[in-house]
């Protein structure tokens, strides 16, 4: 699960540390999923999501994400680009860079963000 990017702080895009829930679902073929569960969010971005999961992920793989974004659960496609084991055969941390968004919820993820960036600059 080794972090292709080389550099895993680099970031195309603003992010803010939020923690949510997020169930997860990889389509592998056909209508079946293979892989089904949940995750825990560490930061967001509108290009992407960090998050922690108790199992490992395929890099590479495609998952169906139902985030949450303010008050609103959207149901989002995102690949995994990379990974990283953080607690021994326990605990996983991977990067997942969204597909095409719904319309609106790109502006929405830019606005989330930079909403959560004042109020983290202001020590709200």
């Amino acid at each position: 699960m080794k972090d292709p990017r080389g550099d895993p702080n680099r970031r195309r895009a603003p992010r803010v540390r939020v923690s949510n829930l997020v169930g997860y679902a990889d389509r592998r073929s056909g209508r079946f999923y293979s892989l089904l569960g949940s995750a825990v969010t560490l930061d967001l971005s509108e290009s992407g999501v960090r998050l922690r999961t108790v199992e490992p992920l395929p890099v590479g793989s495609t998952l169906t994400l139902d985030l949450k974004v303010a008050s609103e659960v959207h149901r989002v496609e995102g690949r995994v680009v990379w990974g990283k084991e953080t607690v021994r055969d326990e605990e996983y941390e991977f990067g997942i860079e969204f597909g095409d968004l719904e319309p609106g919820l790109k502006e929405s993820l830019r606005l989330y963000v930079s909403v959560k960036q004042t109020q983290r600059d202001s020590g709200s």
